[in-house]
């Protein structure tokens, strides 16, 4: 998982050096693999809640695992990750806090 800010940085830090960067194909991910779990207890913690998690049998064409490499955009324009997703979420989920206060006045 992304947030939003990696991403965009990655995209920058590629347009500063478009002889190496420009036409390539470039994982920005952390390079940590969460479990959908993981996530969903992480989003429950986040927002404070104590709502139930619930575990489904795994259905044909789930992915069981995914990791994504991004030692190519490393090399290529000095990309590293800075948000891990425990902030990521919090600041995403102040954002849907703040923007749902604000429709509702």
């Amino acid at each position: 998982f992304t947030f939003v800010d990696d991403a965009v940085t990655a995209n920058l830090l590629a347009a500063g050096v478009p002889s190496k960067a420009s036409g390539g194909v470039y994982n920005v991910a952390p390079g940590r693999r969460t479990t959908v779990k993981e996530l969903a207890l992480l989003i429950l913690d986040v927002c404070h809640s104590s709502a139930p998690v619930e575990c489904l049998p795994e259905r044909p064409g789930d992915v069981r695992h995914s990791q994504a490499d991004g030692s190519k955009a490393r090399e290529a324009f000095a990309y590293e990750a800075q948000w891990n997703l425990r902030d990521a979420l919090a600041v995403a989920g102040r954002f849907y806090e703040t923007s749902a206060a604000t429709r509702a006045s």
